[in-house]
């Protein structure tokens, strides 16, 4: 049973991988398998993909970058639990000089 097509879901083609995207998602990552690591007692693994493209909706874009009050993304708990970011803050980070430092 696709999971998709018992949501009343409905997909767009991908451009770099087979498995189609959700078209009403603001954002998708198109993903290939890097790696699978076994942990613990069997069937547990942590799978790590690598993002081969993304599809951003155009009114999330301000600046050249995701308008984060914009998108309001959600984050996903434990069981049922879901959350919404309510602050946003902002830190400079500090420039890279490109040159170790030496004691």
């Amino acid at each position: 049973i696709s999971e998709i097509a018992e949501a009343g879901l409905t997909t767009l083609p991908s451009a770099l991988v087979k498995p189609p995207r959700i078209a009403a998602l603001p954002i998708s990552m198109e993903c290939r398998l890097a790696h699978v690591f076994e942990v613990g007692a069997s069937p547990h693994a942590i799978v790590v993909g690598e993002i081969v493209t993304w599809h951003v909706r155009d009114d999330l874009i301000a600046r050249g970058r995701i308008d984060h009050a914009r998108l309001r993304p959600l984050g996903r708990l434990a069981g049922d639990g879901y959350c919404r970011l309510g602050e946003f803050l902002e830190f400079k980070r500090p420039t890279w000089t490109g040159q170790p430092k030496t004691s």
